[in-house]
């Protein structure tokens, strides 16, 4: 990350009826596979460690989380 220079991944999360979690997938690269991953890896591991809310189990939805990087200037 570049001083004064901020990223932006954008990760998806779906679910449907019968998937035991969410799925995650990466919809907008910022360029830089490490950023990628680790957007993608924190948002998965905020899916398995936090239980859907009653109201959102076995049901169609799909979110769009955008994930800033900020670098320090």
């Amino acid at each position: 990350l570049v001083a004064g220079m901020d990223v932006e991944v954008v990760v998806g999360m779906r679910n449907a009826p019968g998937l035991p979690m969410p799925k995650v997938s990466l919809l907008r690269s910022c360029g830089n596979h490490e950023l990628d991953e680790a957007a993608l890896r924190m948002i998965s591991e905020a899916v398995h460690l936090a239980p859907l809310p009653a109201e959102l189990r076995g049901r169609h939805w799909q979110i769009e989380l955008p994930v800033l990087f900020v670098s320090g200037v």
